[in-house]
């Protein structure tokens, strides 16, 4: 008697083999149905040998919990999806090759052609997989609970990671390199979706570290249109238009309580942003809100190295190495940026705990406009202080400038190098331009900085308009002033006669005397 053999006989417990159900994997046979047959066995796990299979669209069963293997799953049409799934619990994807059939030097990025793509998951892994040539998004998840996405690799695709809606989730250590879509092409390497155009809600508790955004020229590195408690830490973005970009793109997105934390940010340099169709800008880092949109909230960018923003050709005016807009307590804090053209740290119409303290800002690139060290305009309720500027050789330019801000309190900063350093205005008067020659201070609606710039030996032995508690900052522009201790308790006991470029941190201590709230701080 002739033995015949029985294909689809599920042994529980075991991985479905997808050759077991008729696949061939020759990279030329169709092999959909019989992919979808293993996936509709009933069985936990789904495993790909070695072989290319090429596919259209497979659905993924709540019953499975594992796919794995060698093997590569290759799109069979254009505008399709690899493997999507909804409402599964705990299904793990791991170390396969996901491939679409697309080359290089595309113009669009198909709004239907995905990776993967699962729906209302929870405790979803993506792990150690490695996507190509896919013109849409290489990993989109709607709506999902607690998902991971690490050590991938996602090459040559149009798109990276997307989260619309997910909570609780991590994206960590992994590699997006080399977007396919053309440098005229408006892309992303990882984005937290806006909650624009579906009802997934925003993005809560994520957590991006580790990973490697490279060669997306065209491109954000990681943004967020909804990001609340997230953490963005320890990523390097290499060659993008903008490093790392927080702004809510509606007004029902949030965007809150963001860490930017310990990244390194080299802008692209070489293309022209001219022919960029997003025109969003060559910041290193930015989070800004916008009028329409709710204001950015309770922000930390520390510990950040910047390097080359603003520098491509025909960038947009007004960006910087860390840019921060429409926003309420902010601190920006130990980032080190080199090399950025326009501003290193730019800060506008923001208010409410502003700190930017202990940043390196060095050998900022002088064009036709202004370049300044810290730009702070429209701000209130904020200090600066602590930051160290070098190489500022702009006459027009600052280590740092005010324009329209209140409330600002200048701390100690040091200054090597730098042309001008601290100008600009309150509300009121330019405050470059203001030389006290009686010892009276009147209360400021702006920063309190006020300069000596006596064209003769002046001793200032008053005060009058003093408001308790308040800091003022003495700055020096010659060695023409001299501090009389009568009703100014200084450091040392004795007058205090200033030098070019020194500055002394002053605190209100009754209506008609200060007493020194800082050690001199000298310009060398």
């Amino acid at each position: 008697m002739a033995l015949t053999k029985v294909r689809n006989i599920v042994i529980q417990g075991a991985a479905a083999n997808v050759n077991d159900f008729g696949a061939v994997g020759d990279s030329s046979a169709n092999d959909t149905v019989a992919v979808q047959a293993a996936f509709n066995s009933g069985s936990g796990g789904i495993y790909i040998p070695d072989g290319t299979y090429l596919i259209d669209e497979i659905t993924v069963p709540a019953t499975v919990q594992r796919i794995y293997g060698t093997g590569t799953l290759k799109q069979r049409a254009t505008d399709t999806k690899l493997l999507v799934g909804s409402s599964i619990d705990g299904l793990i994807i791991e170390g396969l090759n996901l491939v679409g059939n697309y080359a290089a030097g595309q113009s669009v990025a198909s709004s239907d052609n995905r990776g993967v793509e699962f729906t209302s998951c929870s405790n979803l892994r993506v792990l150690n997989c490695n996507f190509s040539n896919i013109q849409g998004i290489a990993i989109q998840l709607n709506d999902c609970e607690y998902p991971t996405i690490a050590g991938n690799k996602i090459e040559l695709c149009g798109r990276g990671i997307y989260f619309r809606g997910c909570d609780n989730g991590t994206i960590d250590n992994n590699l997006i390199k080399d977007t396919i879509l053309l440098v005229s092409v408006f892309t992303i390497g990882i984005s937290l979706e806006s909650t624009d155009g579906h009802a997934y809600g925003i993005c809560n508790n994520i957590t991006i570290s580790g990973n490697v955004v490279k060669g997306y020229k065209n491109a954000q590195g990681i943004m967020g249109h909804t990001a609340r408690n997230v953490s963005i830490v320890n990523n390097v973005v290499s060659d993008p238009a903008t490093g790392i970009s927080i702004n809510p793109f509606n007004a029902t997105d949030i965007c809150s309580n963001i860490s930017i934390v310990g990244n390194t940010v080299e802008c692209e340099t070489t293309i022209s942003l001219g022919a960029w169709q997003y025109g969003g800008g060559n910041d290193g880092i930015i989070v800004q809100a916008g009028p329409l949109t709710p204001d950015v909230t309770d922000i930390s960018i520390s510990g950040n190295i910047v390097i080359n923003a603003n520098r491509a050709t025909s960038a947009p005016s007004n960006q910087a190495g860390i840019r921060v807009g429409y926003a309420r307590r902010v601190q920006v804090s130990g980032n080190t940026i080199t090399a950025a053209k326009q501003s290193g740290i730019y800060l506008t119409d923001s208010e409410e705990g502003i700190a930017i303290t202990g940043n390196t800002i060095s050998s900022i690139i002088v064009e036709a406009s202004e370049q300044n060290g810290i730009l702070v305009a429209a701000v209130s309720e904020g200090i600066i202080s602590g930051n160290s500027f070098d190489t500022l050789n702009d006459a027009n330019g600052s280590g740092i400038r005010l324009e329209a801000s209140t409330q600002m309190t200048i701390g100690e900063n040091s200054f090597q190098d730098v042309t001008n350093n601290v100008t600009g205005s309150g509300s009121e008067a330019p405050k470059a331009s203001r030389t006290v020659t009686t010892g009276v201070v009147a209360p400021l609606a702006g920063v309190d900085v006020i300069y000596f710039n006596h064209s003769t030996p002046t001793t200032i032995e008053s005060f009058s308009g003093v408001v308790v508690g308040k800091l003022y900052l003495f700055q020096f522009s010659n060695g023409n002033t001299t501090i009389n201790r009568t009703n100014a308790v200084l450091d040392g006991g004795t007058n205090k006669t200033g030098s070019t470029g020194d500055v002394m941190l002053m605190v209100g201590f009754s209506s008609t005397s200060m007493r020194q709230a800082a050690p001199i701080s000298v310009n060398s």
